[in-house]
Formats: structure tokens, C-alpha cells, sequence
């Protein structure tokens, strides 16, 4: 199962192949979160890495590091998920190889020599204290997948690039013989080409419905809830600005009077949130100005208010 694909005559690989294609030593979080230039721990497995997608002419176009926020909380939200299903142990580990790798989206990509340098510089910064042979190579051919990941998920947005799919058939080399003519001198017999019209209309393949991520459906909420506060703050003729609104932010939703408990309080869903993950979730939509009065009282005026906000009325709904 090849990888690798040729982009305007230069070696390219999917995004979601990358993961296996290193071994799993980039896996898909730290492989997004390297993408966003947003690694927690300070030391990306991939350095200065640049994903790159098509556009309507064909040419490549980089992506910006902002452009992977939103992939970054939709594969952390795949433990969620399975913490909240009961998945553990050995069963947990297959499933969230393959949904993590499936919420990336397809179509994205690395040019292969620079995957191959950002994956050398990340693995040299961490010094390994046990490095085998092969451990900084790309491979082309990865190993098995996980059950329910096909090596044309990994593939899925690059079909015309790929020369000779998986599913076609290879020569065998006890391939029956063909039987001679017995007549050799005899031109040889020409069929007829069938027209158009006659040819069977192939039926269309439906491809399944892909469940909405966490972030697609919590999102639009918490816009919701800014555009709550923008109007609570409006009727009360106070200067609010959804880029540096008031504190406190709050360390969880437990912390009674930050956003994050208001969050909380409208809608159930930020709650199984901790500190980080809700920092993803509100990234590029809103944030706290700096040196924000912990002492404010604002989120907790705004609540019995903002419960009747459009959109917000109905909290029941669970995630």
C-alpha cells in the first residue's frame, strides 16, 4: 500500500497517511498540533511543518497554522468520546487510531522532503535514549492498518494521483494460458465498439454520512453565547469586546462567575471540558483581556439573561 503520490512532478503524502507512515511515532494529535505550531509540550515531533492543499487550478497552496485549530479539537474531542462510550484498554487505543485519523480532513498534504526534514529535526530535539534503525525514515509501505481504517481513507482526496489503486487486481504468475489460435493465418477478430448510449449507466455509490464532530456542533453554541453577552452588555450600555472581555476565564466550569461556568450553565457540553481543551474551543472566536478583574461579577448577572437569549432557551440536549 504506497503512500507516496507525484504533485506536479514533486513526491508528496496525504496528511492522514502520516501517522503510519512514521511508525505511529507522530500520531494524529501531535501530528495536527505540529500543523498548528501549537504543541503543549514546546518540542513538536515535526519542526516547522506546513501542510499544502490544492486549489481550484490544481496549484498548491500552504496552509496557515490557524487553518489546523479547529482539527486539533476535533481529534482531542475522539477521547472524549470514548471515555464517555466506556471504551478502555487495547479496544480504546484501535478505536481512536482510526477516528482520530478520520476526523483529519482529507485532502490536505506534505511534500515528502520536507516531512522527511521536519520529522529528522523533531526527532533529533527530543534525543531518543533508545533510537533503532529506521526510526527517521518515511516509510512508503505501511505496515497493517487498524481494523476499520482502509488504506483508501488515507488516500481519500488524491485518487487521480494514484497510478495503480489497491483494488485493482495484480498478475499472477500462474495466470492460465492462453489458448492458441487454430487458425494463425486468420486476421485477427475485432469487436465491435459499443456506443455510448448502450453502455450500463453506472448507480452512484453513496458515500456515508460522516457524524459531526463535537467542535462542529459546539461551536455555533458558543458563538451563541458571545452574541448573548454582546447584547446583555449593549442593554446595559457597557463597552464589551468579544476579543478581551472580562474575567475571570476560569481553570474549569466549576470555577462559579468565569465564562467557562457560563459556558457550562447554557449549555452541558463545555462542562466535560478541562482548562485546555475549552481554550481550543474558543480560540479565534473570543478571549479575555489581559490582566482581567478576577473579581468581576459580570458572567454572573449575565446568566439568568442570557438563559433566554434565541438559541439558548433549551439546555437539555447532551453531547
Amino acid at each position: 500500500m504506497n503512500v507516496i503520490i507525484t504533485i506536479k512532478g514533486r513526491e508528496a503524502i496525504p496528511i492522514r497517511a502520516i501517522p503510519f507512515a512514521t511508525g505511529f511515532r507522530v500520531s494524529p494529535d501531535a501530528l495536527c498540533e505540529a500543523l498548528a505550531h501549537d504543541s503543549p509540550s514546546g518540542l513538536p515531533i515535526l519542526v516547522d511543518a506546513t501542510a499544502y492543499q490544492l486549489d481550484e487550478y490544481g496549484n498548491p497552496v500552504a496552509l496557515w497554522p490557524k487553518d489546523w485549530d479547529e482539527v486539533v479539537s476535533d481529534v482531542a474531542a475522539v477521547s472524549e468520546e470514548l471515555d464517555a462510550e466506556g471504551e478502555t484498554g487495547w479496544s480504546r487505543n484501535k478505536l481512536w487510531k482510526v477516528r482520530a485519523t478520520l476526523a483529519i480532513p482529507a485532502g490536505y498534504f506534505m511534500w515528502l522532503d520536507e516531512l522527511s526534514e521536519s520529522f529528522r529535526r523533531g526527532v533529533s530535539r527530543r534525543r531518543p535514549d533508545y533510537e533503532r534503525k529506521g526510526d527517521r525514515e518515511i516509510r512508503r509501505y505501511p505496515t497493517t492498518l487498524p481494523e476499520g481504517l482502509r488504506w483508501e481513507d488515507l488516500m481519500d482526496g488524491f485518487e487521480r494521483f494514484i497510478q495503480s489503486p489497491a483494488s485493482e487486481p495484480l498478475a499472477l504468475a500462474d495466470e492460465p494460458a492462453r489458448i492458441a489460435d487454430p487458425t494463425p493465418n486468420a486476421p485477427p477478430l475485432t469487436a465491435e465498439p459499443a456506443s455510448e448510449s448502450d453502455a450500463p449507466t453506472p448507480a452512484p455509490v453513496a458515500k456515508p454520512r460522516r457524524k459531526p464532530t463535537k467542535m462542529e456542533r459546539l461551536r455555533p453554541k458558543l458563538e451563541t453565547i458571545i452574541e448573548a453577552l454582546e447584547q446583555y452588555a449593549k442593554d446595559r450600555g457597557d463597552d464589551f469586546s468579544r476579543l478581551e472581555m472580562p474575567g475571570p476565564l476560569g481553570e474549569t466550569h466549576k470555577e462559579k462567575g468565569s465564562f467557562h461556568w457560563l459556558c457550562g450553565e447554557l449549555e452541558p457540553g463545555f462542562k466535560k471540558m478541562g482548562k485546555d481543551r475549552f481554550w481550543h474551543y474558543r480560540k479565534g472566536i473570543c478571549a479575555c483581556r489581559h490582566w482581567a478583574n478576577d473579581e468581576s461579577n459580570f458572567y454572573t448577572q449575565a446568566l439568568p439573561v442570557c438563559r433566554h437569549f434565541p438559541g439558548l432557551e433549551k439546555t437539555e440536549q447532551k453531547f
